[in-house]
């Protein structure tokens, strides 16, 4: 295992956090300190995960003390408070410190070490099981395609609560290279300075990172030290991984597309960049030691290339199996292999492709349509659209397209369901969860009340105050909006460390999510949302507030 023995790496730096480097010798004798390897016995140990060095240190320890560890998310209180009921953890880490919050001997597998939340909100109690071997050999699968070094340098912007980034951490540890941490996001202006500053080789990030870089107009010749560029946490539209794939190639950069689930600690497969070019919608073949296949309606093997099928994943960090209680935390490992739930091909070479996802279908007038599909339909007129629904409409949201409806228009015709199937819904921002996907049940639920309403729509749209008062009730009857809320309980919620009105939204490291729910509240509280008011002060905000507007 990787964690054990990390002080083999001696001086290299594992760890950059702001201007403070420590070496693995260093991070080794943290570990060696930490109360966890102190416990009497095999605890359940929920860890507030930061991006910062005391969350590592704890995160690692644990793992060498063979303890169960839960990685939350710490901007989603009242959901954390829902698992400690759940689950009766010993212990809570938060800020540097363990709390007891009891001493009694849990029943938990010897081998399992690690929980994962299967929702980006981690709005449910289903935890994906895994043990040290998991982890372990995902690590050095992920080092061995992308070759990483010793020398590398990772920035490790993502979550660790998310598997995506805590893979990123696990994978560069397991060969002595170096981390950088920060809780600074792409939307900030300080994204790439990080990038020279510390002369990464190699970033990565989900779908909605990569166009909110290319909104910024995100230039690689401006960063000579990179060497590499995965992405994963989605499917990526194809004209995105062309131009991606086409400017890195310019610069001398390797880009990854990479494929993966939770229940597989979590990668699966990748796509050589030397494939990017003429399969820019592939997922590539499987990880080193892992194997992917496609199964039937039956669960019969197909053999075939271009035939559909869903993809089954087997190798050594296929998880032990689901966890929704305490008493799953005794069990062992149920699942030998791995029922992704997509819909794939492979073609003569080899190379697998999603062809959609079960869950991502939606059947009407007896037609079976992809939404992903539509998707990227709308991605061909330039249209940057999301596409949800269920067997009764098909939901088209976004942030602000042009002519929607004639696209929608041409779509109807082209898969020959009526216009009345569709609902064109315009959102002031999109909802995002805390790992940077898109919110579907967010939006179908916006979708839902906008239904329910269509008669007071009917009967309001022509007054002058509709959209306002519309809006204005829908996100507070959905949780969205407190009537109640000031700017300066708003932000004491969302960052309850934070004790200066001095400090902005960028300083106080605000992912994507809290940035959608910032957003919509302040445009409720103030009355508009400030332009770049992420920048502002939260004092700046509560003199608009108190100024009607008007700072």
């Amino acid at each position: 295992m990787f964690f054990l023995n990390l002080d083999r790496f001696n001086d290299n730096v594992a760890i950059i956090s702001g201007s403070e480097e420590i070496t693995y010798r260093e991070l080794a004798k943290k570990i060696n300190n930490n109360s966890a390897l102190k416990l009497p016995f095999k605890s359940l140990v929920f860890i507030k995960a930061s991006n910062d060095l005391e969350t590592i240190v704890a995160y690692l320890s644990n793992l060498v003390a063979g303890n169960i560890i839960y990685l939350y998310d710490s901007n989603n209180k009242s959901v954390v408070n829902n698992l400690i009921d759940i689950y009766n953890p010993n212990y809570l880490f938060e800020n540097g410190e363990y709390t007891t919050l009891h001493s009694d001997k849990l029943s938990l597998h010897s081998e399992t070490v690690l929980l994962l939340s299967t929702s980006g909100s981690t709005g449910t109690p289903k935890f994906v099981r895994l043990t040290g071997s998991n982890i372990d050999s995902n690590a050095a699968a992920i080092a061995d395609y992308l070759e990483l070094r010793p020398s590398d340098r990772a920035l490790l912007h993502l979550k660790l609560h998310y598997s995506f980034g805590l893979s990123i951490l696990n994978s560069y540890m397991s060969v002595g290279a170096s981390v950088v941490l920060t809780n600074t996001t792409a939307m900030d202006a300080s994204f790439g300075k990080l990038i020279n500053k510390h002369n990464i080789t190699s970033f990565s990030g989900v779908p909605f990172i990569f166009q909110t870089l290319d909104k910024a107009s995100f230039d690689l010749s401006q960063y000579p030290s990179l060497r590499q560029i995965t992405q994963a946490g989605g499917k990526m539209f194809k004209d995105d991984v062309l131009r991606w794939s086409k400017e890195s190639i310019k610069n001398e950069i390797e880009f990854f597309v990479m494929y993966g689930q939770t229940e597989a600690a979590p990668r699966i497969s990748y796509l050589p960049p030397k494939y990017v070019e003429q399969h820019p919608d592939s997922i590539g073949v499987a990880i080193p030691n892992g194997e992917i296949l496609l199964v039937d309606d039956k669960k019969n093997i197909i053999r075939e290339p271009n035939v559909e099928g869903e993809l089954v994943y087997r190798g050594p960090n296929v998880m032990q199996g689901y966890a929704s209680s305490l008493d799953d935390l005794a069990k062992g490992k149920v699942v030998s292999e791995l029922y992704t739930g997509d819909i794939a091909k492979f073609n003569e070479l080899g190379l697998f492709t999603i062809v959609g996802r079960s869950s991502r279908f939606v059947k009407l007038f007896g037609i079976r349509i992809n939404l992903d599909d539509l998707e990227e339909y709308f991605n061909t007129l330039g249209q940057d659209v999301i596409c949800t629904g269920d067997d009764t409409k098909i939901i088209v949201a976004h942030t602000g397209v042009s002519n929607p409806n004639a696209a929608i228009s041409k779509l109807s015709k082209k898969i020959n369901i009526p216009e009345t199937c569709f609902q064109n819904m315009q959102l002031k921002v999109m909802p995002i969860l805390s790992n940077n996907k898109v919110d579907y049940k967010a939006i179908k639920s916006l979708a839902h009340k906008n239904n329910k309403n269509y008669f007071r729509i009917f009967k309001f749209i022509f007054t002058k105050s509709f959209w306002k008062d519309y809006f204005k009730e829908l996100f507070t009857t959905l949780g969205f909006l407190d009537k109640s809320l000031t700017v300066k309980k708003l932000f004491f919620r969302e960052f309850p460390d934070n004790t200066s009105e001095t400090a902005s939204f960028k300083e106080l490291g605000g992912d994507s999510m809290t940035y959608v729910t910032i957003s919509m509240e302040l445009d409720e509280i103030i009355g508009f949302l400030p332009e770049r008011w992420e920048s502002l002060s939260i004092k700046d905000l509560i003199e608009l507030e108190s100024k009607g507007g008007e700072l």
